[in-house]
């Protein structure tokens, strides 16, 4: 596959926490995940890019991933990044990758969302939560309940959602709803107790991270023949995806909010308001301007 090399240079580049600050791979540990910048050298076979335009993605979260993106320069297939429309600032781009992209492989293709369904989003408040929220509304849902802590409420009630349950005030298995997705953003509810809540034709159970009841929902679904159906997503970063979360960032329909800004040399401080649970919106690196 032909590679670009992305140049987070004095040009362009701020760069985002993704939720995983670092990760070990082997002997490598990999700094930073999404990344917005300009195109410096590019692949002979590549298509539809140029050296000079602006892009933005995720590196993908696989084994083969030996670099990071808090880095001036980063190399990446050029079918894992897209452009960045030029409304949308570099930061807000960096910011919006890995939740946007997983929220929406989440409900689009593992649920199997469509225009006017209805949907329960677990986790509402969060960065994929609130993402998904407003990617639900996007496409079209005629229903969006979400769940959340009690100062979230309102901050989701404006991203979209037509019912927000404070899941300290109840316990979100206590809805008496049903809906043809239910997508737990958090990865900390079981599939099993929410069965019940997702149409008996066609409803679809979607977590971030499998567990135990996960198993047991898969296997009554199985068993029992229904034709309901549970899953996991693993974002990947693709170009088209990425061009539908940089139109619906353009338009205004999805909004990214931004914490903080660090630069890169006060990667320890950063790296503290990333942990603090007081922190609302995204974390971002300027590594472009700094270095002084």
């Amino acid at each position: 596959m032909a590679a670009i090399d992305t140049a987070l240079d004095a040009v362009v580049n701020k760069l985002q926490f993704s939720s995983m600050l670092h990760s070990y791979k082997g002997d490598h540990l990999m700094l930073g995940w999404h990344f917005a910048g300009t195109i410096e050298k590019i692949g002979d076979k590549v298509e539809n890019l140029r050296v000079g335009d602006d892009v933005f993605g995720h590196l993908q979260y696989d084994s083969k991933t030996i670099q990071g993106s808090f880095s001036e320069y980063i190399t990446v297939p050029a079918s894992d990044c897209a452009k960045k429309p030029a409304d949308v600032p570099f930061d807000v781009a960096a910011a919006s990758t890995t939740e946007a992209i997983t929220a929406l492989q989440a409900v689009r293709d593992h649920g199997g969302f469509e225009e006017a369904q209805r949907i329960l989003i677990l986790g509402g408040g969060g960065g994929v939560g609130s993402a998904a929220v407003q990617i639900a509304k996007a496409l079209g849902a005629s229903h969006i309940t979400a769940t959340c802590s009690a100062r979230d409420v309102e901050r989701v009630r404006s991203n979209g959602a037509d019912v927000v349950v404070d899941r300290g005030a109840k316990d979100p298995k206590d809805i008496q709803d049903s809906f043809h997705v239910v997508f737990d953003s958090t990865g900390l509810y079981s599939a099993y107790d929410f069965l019940s809540k997702i149409h008996k034709e066609g409803g679809r159970f979607v977590t971030t991270l499998p567990n135990v009841g996960f198993l047991l929902a898969t296997a009554m679904t199985f068993v029992n023949c229904k034709k309901q159906g549970v899953s996991f997503v693993h974002a990947m970063s693709k170009r088209q995806d990425l061009e539908l979360v940089g139109e619906w960032l353009s338009s205004s329909k999805l909004q990214i909010p931004i914490d903080s800004t660090f630069k890169v040399k006060d990667m320890k401080d950063a790296m503290a308001r990333q942990a603090d649970r007081a922190k609302v919106g995204r974390v971002i690196i300027d590594v472009a301007n700094g270095w002084e």
